[in-house]
């Protein structure tokens, strides 16, 4: 974290990263901070209208944005969740309290965008975290992952390093799908391809299924 993103996230104050070992053994700062983000959570000072971003041959963007100064935040939500979360919408009244733009939104097939999430991959989010990028935001922004939001904003990064300040994972799941697949014993990843070919096998022949 730089130290103007490390100036945001402490409310003016310069923080350093909390690593699983602080998270066990936090000093008063960190509880004081926490402390702060939690009573804005639940004071609830502020609450975006949600709007939709339309793309061309895509489904719609449901998102949430407040307009202020630069570097603004974007929050990217863990697999199958939503952008009302309450890391979500703490942040949103934190980023608010300081003045800085902030964007939560929900990726395709989840919370109230379209498509389905049964026929959603890491591929088509990460197309939704750019289009973010790209039409709701202006100049370098600040992205905080959570879970599998922390894999998609480092792919992110990596198609859009001009348009990242600094990065912020909360339990990031980087890579997680391919970590996961080797951690496998011989029997699951045999059920796990059955499965891919079962799903191959509809794709090909959608008239022989009901």
């Amino acid at each position: 974290m730089d130290s103007q993103a490390a100036q945001i996230a402490g409310g003016g104050r310069q923080i350093s990263v909390m690593g699983p070992e602080r998270w066990k053994n936090p000093g008063q700062a960190d509880i004081d901070f926490m402390s702060h983000l939690w009573a804005i959570y639940h004071k609830g000072q502020f609450k975006a209208t949600v709007q939709f971003l339309t793309r061309p041959d895509l489904p719609k963007l449901a998102y949430q944005k407040i307009k202020g100064k630069n570097p603004g935040v974007i929050f990217l939500p863990g697999y199958a969740s939503n952008m009302n979360g309450q890391k979500a919408v703490a942040l949103e009244d934190f980023c608010n309290s300081l003045g800085h733009s902030f964007v939560r939104f929900d990726y395709t097939g989840c919370g109230s965008s379209e498509g389905d999430i049964k026929e959603c991959t890491v591929g088509r989010w990460k197309k939704d975290v750019l289009s973010v990028l790209d039409e709701l935001s202006e100049g370098p922004q600040i992205l905080v992952g959570s879970s599998l939001g922390g894999w998609l904003m480092l792919l992110a990064a990596i198609a859009r390093p001009e348009k990242v300040a600094a990065l912020v994972g909360v339990a990031a799941a980087a890579d997680h799908v391919v970590t996961s697949f080797n951690q496998l014993t011989v029997e699951g990843t045999g059920r796990l391809l059955g499965i891919i070919l079962n799903i191959m096998t509809l794709k090909r022949s959608p008239s022989e299924y009901p």
